[in-house]
C-alpha cells in the first residue's frame, strides 16, 4: 500500500512528486514479497505533437536499490521513444542485505561486505510495442576492490569488478569484462573478456584469465563441512 505520496504543482506544467510504499511480488522461490519503495523526481509534461514526459532528479529506493534518473519520454503510436541517463551511485551492498534480503535468505545473516556498487547507463532510441526494436542503451559497473566475509569461512575474499554492456536497435548484445578479479588466501584470479550476441543461440565468448592458487591454503580456510 501507499504510505506517503506528495504531489507539488510547480505551474507551466511542472510537478514535483513524491512517494513512499510496500508493494507485493509473487516469486516463486519465496512466495510472496513485500518491496518498500520510495521516489521523489520532478516531473513535466512538455507541449508537444505527441505525448511526453519529462523526468529531471528522479531518485528511487527499490528494496533498498539507489537509482537515479534523467529520462524525456515521448509516446508515439508505434513504439516508446526514450532519451537519457540513469544509475546507481554509490550503493553500499551491506544495508541492502542487512535492512532486506536477510528476510527471505535468513543465510545471509553470516555475511558481511564493504562492496560499493556504482552503474552509469545511457538510453537512446524507441521501444517497438511489437517487440521488434529496443532503444541503444549502454552500462558501465564498477566495483573497486571490496571485501566479503562469511561467518562459516575462516578468511575474508576480495572481489573486484568493471564491466561495460552495450546493445542496439536490433537486439545486437555485447559485454566487455574489462577486469574481475577474486583474492582469497591462496587464490589470486584475474579474469578478462568479452561476449557478443549474447542473446543468439551461438554467441561468440572469449576469455582470458591468470589464476594462482595454493590448495592447501585454500582448504584451510572452508568450513569442516567443506573438507
Amino acid at each position: 500500500g501507499i504510505d506517503r505520496m506528495n504531489l507539488n504543482d510547480k505551474g507551466r506544467r511542472k510537478f514535483d512528486i513524491g512517494l513512499s510504499a510496500r508493494t507485493m511480488v509473487a516469486t516463486r522461490s519465496f512466495g510472496r514479497l513485500s518491496i518498500p519503495i520510495d521516489i521523489s523526481s520532478s516531473v513535466a509534461f512538455p507541449k508537444d505533437t505527441v505525448p511526453s514526459v519529462s523526468l529531471r532528479n528522479f531518485n528511487s529506493s527499490i528494496a533498498y536499490i539507489p537509482l537515479e534518473a534523467d529520462m524525456d519520454l515521448e509516446f508515439h503510436t508505434d513504439g516508446l521513444r526514450i532519451h537519457g541517463d540513469f544509475g546507481i551511485n554509490g550503493w553500499k551492498a551491506d544495508e541492502a542485505i542487512k535492512k532486506y534480503a536477510v528476510n527471505f535468505i535468513p543465510e545471509l545473516k553470516k555475511v558481511e561486505t564493504d562492496a560499493v556498487v556504482t552503474l552509469k547507463g545511457q538510453c537512446d532510441g524507441t521501444y517497438s510495442y511489437d517487440g521488434s526494436g529496443i532503444p541503444e542503451i549502454s552500462i558501465d559497473l564498477d566495483i573497486p576492490e571490496s571485501m566479503i566475509r562469511h561467518d562459516d569461512f575462516s578468511e575474508e575474499v576480495n572481489l573486484a569488478m568493471q564491466i561495460s554492456a552495450e546493445a542496439d536497435k536490433e537486439w545486437n548484445t555485447r559485454i566487455n569484462i574489462k577486469e574481475a578479479g577474486i583474492k582469497a588466501k591462496g587464490l589470486d584470479m584475474r579474469l578478462s573478456g568479452a561476449a557478443d550476441d549474447i542473446l543468439d543461440s551461438d554467441p561468440g565468448i572469449s576469455l582470458d584469465c591468470d589464476m594462482r592458487a595454493d590448495l592447501d591454503s585454500l582448504a584451510s580456510i572452508l568450513p569442516d563441512s567443506l573438507q
